[in-house]
Order: C-alpha cells, then sequence, then structure tokens
C-alpha cells in the first residue's frame, strides 16, 4: 500500500465502526521503518518535522490494532471489539 493510500485509508476509517484492513498493523509498521531507514528523505526542515509528526501518530495507533481491540471477522477483514478482553 502506497504512503498517500494509507493514509487516505486511516483518516477516512472510523475503527471503531468500520472493518479493518488485516494487514494495516503491517503496512503502518513497514511505513516507520521504511522512513526511519531513509532520514535523508526530506531535505526541508518542515518537511521532516512533519513526518516526524505523521510517524509519531502512527505510532500512537498501532496498539489499538491489535487483538486486544480488534476481532477477526468472517468476512477475513477486522472489526472493533467494544471492550477489551482484559477488563
Amino acid at each position: 500500500m502506497r504512503f498517500t493510500k494509507l493514509l487516505e485509508y486511516i483518516i477516512r476509517t472510523d475503527f471503531s465502526a468500520e472493518f479493518v484492513e488485516l494487514e494495516l498493523c503491517n503496512f503502518i509498521a513497514l511505513l516507520i521503518d521504511k522512513w526511519f531507514l531513509k532520514e535523508s528523505i526530506f531535505n526541508n526542515k518542515v518537511l521532516k518535522d512533519l513526518k516526524i509528526d505523521i510517524v509519531f501518530e502512527l505510532r500512537e495507533l498501532l496498539p489499538y490494532l491489535t487483538d486486544e481491540y480488534l476481532r477477526l471477522h468472517s468476512s477475513g477483514k477486522l472489526l472493533y471489539a467494544k471492550y477489551p478482553f482484559n477488563i
């Protein structure tokens, strides 16, 4: 999944009410790894700061894309569980 498509998907998806792509967590993790490996991907300081902000926000999302909050649906996609199992 390309970066732009990934961000568009994250922005328009209501994770508490819609199916979530099974591989979303992997796509985000790969993107984060790719961006950290390419330190010089942006020459402009504003863009570098934006990159850091985006990566931080994506990292904040990752814990919610786990089996603590999502369940596998028969459709093969993930669905938000109203309450985490460990409460």
